[in-house]
């Protein structure tokens, strides 16, 4: 009787220990992704589209990230990629959706 009640949630323990553990390397991925992106845009010459580029050609190298949007921003001063996904999940098809913003400074040449 006691198995019949311990193993269940052992299993669902180790399902929620799994599931942490994919939602955070996916946000690695998508912060890595987003600070690839932002160095891009952000050089002398770069523009919105180029980061864009780079954002994307890295998410789909790691491919850890569900349905990923990519918006880029180039301003006078600042660059900024948001990266926005969905975790794979285990845990019953819950919805995880994590969004990562990187921003930086643009460059001059002074």
């Amino acid at each position: 009787m006691e198995v019949a009640v311990l193993l269940p949630l052992m299993m669902l323990l180790l399902m929620v220990v799994v599931q942490t553990g994919l939602w955070f390397h996916t946000r690695a991925v998508m912060a890595t992704a987003a600070n690839k992106g932002v160095d891009v845009a952000r050089v002398d010459g770069g523009t919105a589209a180029d980061g864009k580029h780079a954002t994307e050609a890295f998410l789909i190298n790691a491919g850890a990230l569900r349905d990923p949007a990519v918006d880029v921003e180039r301003g006078i001063d600042t660059a900024t990629v948001t990266v926005t996904g969905r975790v794979v999940s285990l845990m019953f098809g819950a919805p995880l959706t994590i969004t990562v913003t990187e921003q930086a400074p643009v460059e001059r040449v002074t």
